[in-house]
């Protein structure tokens, strides 16, 4: 098995005046840019042609009490829209900015029906969703006209058993469809390696058959090389045993790989997947125009789409939450046994 030095490479850590379980990592992929978020100080864009981390914007002092007593908040961020959603997790609030070069201001819903810690939050077709979490055990959409959430699901009577109020899972949009792993419950007091799938086009949930190799919580989760695979690092085992392990899951295959490269370290871990993929394609156009400068004959089409499914400059972010500690890595340092 590689060693985790010699393929992670230390970058910026975190910005030291976070506060442990209320920052939020995000990734927007229409500037390109990653965001730290934390409760007490505001918003951080990291550089990355300087490799560090810089306040971007101030908290408003009005919101300060809103984001200071805000308890394992979750978020989403908009990229056709460039809003970003903070959801208080113990507060009955929900936090709402729009980056704009000229004005940026927090607008803040108070008093919502629903209100929950340990979800998890994603964006699906613009629209704000909060998933799971130990109070309500539900499927919500926030809606914008009445600001409000609505219920889409239960997880109480959705399925055969009955899944028991959980939190601390991951969320990972592939296509049409949304996988949930792993997670920890509240009720039994332990950490679960079951996998669900939601069908975005019909508004179904499904639990697959297939379990995740351990059973997590706290595990850092991404999807890489154009949503062929989700790759699961590191994590926690009940009772919160620190995991180095990564592990590779194929989205056709519906199977686990364990990867040569485990995480710099064990514990509860953010993972973000970064892809520049404009120059992807410059780089793939580029060789292709060479190519057929030497040869003056065009490649077979096959073999053009097989070199942009393969060549990529892909890198996934780790970060770990206790210490704030920051690395990357190349993503076919991560698969490379399984291609």
């Amino acid at each position: 098995m590689m060693s985790a030095s010699t393929a992670w490479i230390k970058v910026a850590s975190l910005p030291e005046d976070r506060r442990i379980g209320t920052f939020i990592i995000f990734f927007d992929e229409q500037s390109n840019s990653l965001y730290t978020f934390h409760s007490t100080n505001g918003l951080y864009k990291y550089s990355f042609d300087i490799n560090s981390w810089n306040k971007y914007i101030t908290i408003q002092n009005d919101l300060n009490p809103f984001f200071f007593n805000t308890r394992c908040p979750t978020s989403a961020i908009n990229c056709n829209t460039n809003t970003i959603y903070i959801y208080g997790g113990n507060l009955k609030s929900l936090g709402k900015l729009k980056i704009t070069d000229n004005e940026n201001k927090w607008d803040v819903t108070d008093n919502l029906i629903e209100s929950d810690v340990g979800a998890q939050a994603i964006i699906i077709n613009d629209e704000f969703h909060v998933i799971g979490g130990y109070k309500s055990n539900k499927h919500l959409k926030y809606m914008e006209q009445t600001k409000q959430f609505k219920v889409l699901h239960s997880f109480d009577t959705m399925f055969p058993t009955k899944v028991e109020e959980f939190g601390l899972h991951r969320l990972v949009k592939v296509k049409n469809k949304l996988l949930m792993f792993g997670g920890f419950s509240i009720i039994s007091w332990e950490c679960t390696n079951r996998i669900c799938q939601y069908d975005i086009t019909e508004n179904q949930w499904t639990e697959l058959n297939v379990k995740m190799p351990d059973i997590l919580c706290f595990f850092g989760c991404t999807s890489i090389l154009y949503d062929q695979y989700v790759v699961i690092f590191g994590g926690k085992q009940s009772p919160f045993k620190p995991r180095e392990a990564i592990w590779i899951y194929s989205i056709e295959d519906k199977t686990f790989i364990s990867s040569q490269v485990e995480c710099p370290k064990g514990g509860e871990l953010e993972a973000i997947t970064i892809n520049d993929r404009s120059k992807d394609e410059l780089a793939v156009n580029g060789f292709i125009r060479k190519e057929w400068s030497i040869s003056e004959s065009f490649l077979p089409n096959d073999l053009i789409e097989m070199i942009h499914s393969y060549y990529l400059n892909e890198w996934v972010h780790l970060f770990h939450c206790e210490s704030g500690e920051h690395w990357k890595i190349d993503v076919f340092d991560v698969i490379k046994n399984v291609l």
